[in-house]
């Protein structure tokens, strides 16, 4: 998703991006107050519109700031057709900690719009006749209204939104985490689907529809990831080294892209793990060198093209405690190491089945005794 969006800036030093989608939505806007009032009409719309994301970004704000408070990395905010989101490293799975990261999103929405109620004259002045909207007071009138309903909105328990986190945090006082979100997913699948039904039949809202829709898809795909990041048949006395492909190409940290793609243009289309005489200094991943050689950049070095910091598995690692890792990062291979060597790499894309042939290797040749790896502690993942 991140080979979609395009950078903004960085507030309180968390990265904004915009996902191309949206200009979509800002050309139908104007669009449509072009044909309602002309060039005021377009200005206006697309000014309210590009208020409201003022306000989704503050939103997402409140959650990122609320979570860097508890030592949880933000890598971003991107901005949707369909709204913001806030992507963490990771969710903290104590429940108080999810609570006030979670509440700190409507809170500021609850904030701007007892601001705007105290500033306004008639803060409810939208919903009265002769409601004018090419005005001041009209506009703030607006923001108000889309405070309260985007607050209020992000209550809903409808997992993964706002209210269906905190209503998985309460949960998860009293049962298992895991568990937790299966039923606090399955109560928003349930929502979900009423709210598309309601959305299409009784307010024929087809906008509406689509956001119940990504919700539904949303909190199950959640739901799914934790589950694979978790303990369970599937994944249980199997380590990274037993997925760990030792066949994988390399390139030297001095070479240029042009260099990079006359390695990859005689193999297999993969990442390439750049190596100088230390070791592993990165991966250069198939996305960023076909994007550097569009831009004319095939002289540059390869070094300028692979991120500084980036994640080292260890073979002796349980598979379960890298599936969040690997779903959350851009590139598909991932370095491995076995005392402090280089023996191959994880191939993210093809994890479930190398699982599914380890199974069926293990039915049908057990091994003679428990794997070496498994001397080994899980890691705490960065």
């Amino acid at each position: 998703m991140r080979s979609w969006s395009i950078h903004l800036f960085a507030p309180f030093g968390i990265r904004l991006d915009v996902h191309v989608t949206f200009f979509l939505l800002l050309a139908f806007i104007a669009f449509v107050g072009w044909s309602n009032a002309g060039p005021l009409g377009m200005t206006w719309q697309v000014g309210i519109l590009l208020l409201i994301f003022v306000c989704v970004v503050l939103h997402e704000l409140g959650h990122s700031l609320a979570a860097r408070r508890y030592g949880i990395p933000v890598d971003r905010i991107l901005l949707l057709p369909i709204g913001g989101m806030a992507q963490f490293r990771q969710m903290p799975r104590d429940p108080w900690k999810e609570l006030v990261i979670t509440i700190a999103g409507p809170a500021v929405n609850f904030f701007l719009a007892a601001v705007l109620y105290l500033g306004l004259a008639d803060p409810w002045g939208f919903l009265r006749p002769g409601f004018d909207l090419y005005s001041l007071e009209g506009l703030l009138q607006v923001v108000f209204a889309v405070n309260m309903i985007m607050g209020v909105f992000n209550l809903l328990p409808v997992f993964p939104m706002d209210g269906g986190r905190i209503f998985r945090a309460l949960l998860a006082y009293r049962m298992d985490y895991l568990k937790a979100t299966f039923i606090a997913a399955t109560v928003a699948k349930v929502l979900a689907a009423a709210g598309v039904l309601l959305a299409l039949f009784v307010l024929g809202n087809p906008l509406l529809a689509i956001l119940f829709t990504f919700i539904f898809i949303g909190g199950e795909m959640e739901y799914q990831a934790l589950r694979r990041s978790s303990p369970n048949k599937r994944t249980a006395n199997w380590f990274v080294g037993d997925l760990t492909r030792r066949s994988f190409l390399t390139i030297p940290a001095h070479y240029n892209l042009r260099e990079a793609l006359n390695t990859l243009a005689l193999h297999r289309p993969q990442d390439l793990v750049v190596m100088d005489h230390h070791g592993c200094v990165g991966v250069l991943t198939k996305e960023k060198l076909k994007d550097a050689l569009q831009a004319g950049k095939a002289d540059q070095p390869v070094t300028e093209h692979i991120p500084t910091k980036f994640p080292l598995l260890q073979a002796n690692w349980p598979v379960y405690t890298v599936f969040e890792l690997l779903d959350r990062e851009e590139q598909t291979i991932f370095p491995v190491f076995e005392n402090g060597v280089l023996i191959g790499v994880i191939d993210a894309s093809h994890v479930d089945e190398s699982l599914d042939w380890l199974h069926l290797r293990a039915k049908h040749f057990p091994p003679p005794g428990v794997p070496e790896h498994s001397r080994t502690s899980p890691p705490k993942l960065p």
